[in-house]
């Protein structure tokens, strides 16, 4: 299956190079030329656990290529990912700059209709209001969960795909992308396209409250002389 990744970052670099290790033929483009200089020489400007033997393996196989303009490409296929940066502002909201102009850029160039997956994170509702000022594409939300040091594992085995969408054949489509990834039936959650973006945000808000919630304990643990290790373990075995 062809693909395109939009977005050469931790996420859109890392997802390129797992689909195209399970034989996806994949273009990755980014807008910093630069960065996409150094990945056609098989050279990562970032550091990830086996992220350099395998951006070698999939460049001298054929699988991925880089380009920094997506026009070059956008005819390859209808299934555009879309990993772009959606950094912080200093008031709190995010800068969609980058992402919209990737969206605007998709809608001029293509001349059939696209299914554009979204793995960048964006607030809940944007899906809608895309899908409402360019209905001739088909926008799904698929938010990423990968964690720093061990991305690539997570991409390859991943605990959850969350797909937002309301039709039926967007599930199937997601199962025959990850076909070669030998997934569970549970691993796919099939959700709306706002719940799917907000699950992404009551995620990183849920291990942020998990995080200090812990560092709480184990300052308690220091004061009464409990073992926050084992204290660890007793709380990581409670299923409920």
């Amino acid at each position: 299956m062809k693909l395109i990744v939009v977005g050469a970052g931790n996420i859109g670099l890392i997802t390129a190079l797992c689909f195209a290790n399970k034989g996806h033929r994949v273009y990755c483009t980014d807008i910093d030329q630069k960065k996409i200089d150094q990945l056609q020489k098989s050279e990562s400007y970032l550091y990830e656990p086996e992220l350099a033997s395998l951006l070698k393996k999939s460049v001298s196989e054929g699988n991925i290529s880089f380009s920094h303009k997506l026009s070059e490409v956008i005819s390859e296929t209808k299934i555009i990912f879309i990993a772009v940066g959606t950094p912080n502002l200093a008031d709190g909201s995010i800068d969609l700059k980058a992402f919209e102009g990737c969206i605007q850029e998709i809608n001029d160039k293509a001349s059939d209709p696209k299914t554009v997956i979204i793995k960048s994170t964006v607030a809940p509702n944007t899906n809608k209001k895309l899908s409402a000022l360019y209905p001739k594409h088909n926008f799904i939300s698929s938010p990423e969960f990968l964690r720093e040091g061990s991305a690539i594992y997570d991409c390859l085995h991943p605990d959850r795909i969350i797909i937002g969408s309301d039709f039926q054949q967007d599930l199937e489509l997601f199962k025959n992308i990850y076909k070669e990834f030998n997934l569970t039936e549970n691993v796919f959650i099939q959700m709306n396209s706002v719940t799917a973006e907000m699950t992404k945000y009551a995620s990183n808000i849920f291990l942020a409250a998990r995080i200090s919630l812990i560092n709480e304990f184990s300052r308690m643990c220091e004061k009464t002389g409990a073992d926050i290790e084992m204290l660890k373990q007793g709380l990581s075995r409670d299923h409920r």
